[in-house]
């Protein structure tokens, strides 16, 4: 067996499905290119179809299938530069009925068409990396040459019956702390179910600069999560301590309807006492 079939094996028995290491941006913030020499990684291209279908007999039968999203070995790029991205999922979904499909895009491949499409599957959630909602600076974050094609469509989004969230990679250095604020804003009023505002670096590998400003920039996810209705996360978290403290309720879910607001903290999970925010998510 090769090591990058090994990889795969092993990234989608934990629920993760490598679809695609080609990507059609060139973001600064990159993960992959601040990877110190020695760290082992995979790289491919476009998967045959029938591989993937073939390999979802490996995922588990319960819990999230991911699919984009960088958080194994195999390098990620962007589902939607696949061919066939649109029939993996629906590949995925028929074959794993009731489970949820996250999935993680920068949304330069959305149109309505393809919105229209992904509406129709079950279980589908995505996940925008949006990073700035102005063209210009989605540019010199992402090198975008058509940063209004994702503006124009997180607009469908929510109207299509299309549940997603939306995430920053931060970096106020480059853009200001004033369009990180005007991003998590407009995510809000496109109707994200959460935002993400990741600090760059969001490992313990990368180079010590990049986590310059952290305190400042938790203080502006604080400020920003307590004037939105969105549930606004930063990512690391900034901890003050191991209580199980709510980022706020997602609109529609059993929290909301429950009565959950943004600081409450969960001391009971049906008849356990939480013991930390860690206990009360494998709990829930």
């Amino acid at each position: 067996m090769s090591e990058l079939r090994a990889l795969l094996i092993d990234a989608v028995r934990r629920g993760v499905m490598p679809v695609t290491s080609v990507c059609n941006m060139g973001c600064v913030f990159c993960s992959h290119r601040y990877n110190p020499e020695g760290v082992q990684v995979a790289r491919m291209g476009h998967r045959p179809l029938e591989d993937v279908l073939e390999d979802v007999r490996y995922l588990p039968r319960r819990g999230r299938i991911v699919l984009g999203e960088s958080a194994t070995r195999v390098i990620e790029g962007e589902l939607f530069t696949h061919p066939d991205a649109l029939s993996i999922i629906r590949g995925i979904s028929r074959a794993r009925p009731g489970q949820e499909i996250s999935v993680t895009t920068n949304g330069s491949c959305l149109n309505a068409r393809l919105i229209e499409e992904l509406a129709a599957i079950p279980g589908l959630e995505i996940t925008v990396s949006l990073n700035s909602a102005n063209p210009d600076n989605r540019y010199r974050l992402m090198q975008d040459t058509e940063p209004g094609r994702v503006i124009e469509a997180l607009g469908m989004l929510a109207s299509a019956g299309v549940r997603f969230h939306g995430s920053l990679v931060a970096m106020p250095s480059l853009v200001g702390e004033d369009d990180v604020r005007a991003t998590i804003r407009a995510l809000d009023r496109w109707g994200a179910l959460t935002v993400r505002v990741i600090h760059p670096g969001f490992s313990r590998l990368a180079p010590d600069y990049l986590f310059q400003g952290r305190e400042t920039l938790a203080r502006l996810v604080e400020q920003e999560a307590a004037r939105t209705r969105v549930p606004v996360v930063l990512e690391p978290p900034a901890l003050q301590d191991l209580s199980a403290r709510t980022a706020g309720a997602i609109k529609g879910s059993p929290a909301e309807r429950a009565g959950l607001v943004r600081n409450d903290i969960i001391e009971q999970v049906n008849d356990e006492v939480v013991k930390s925010r860690a206990h009360a998510y494998h709990l829930l």
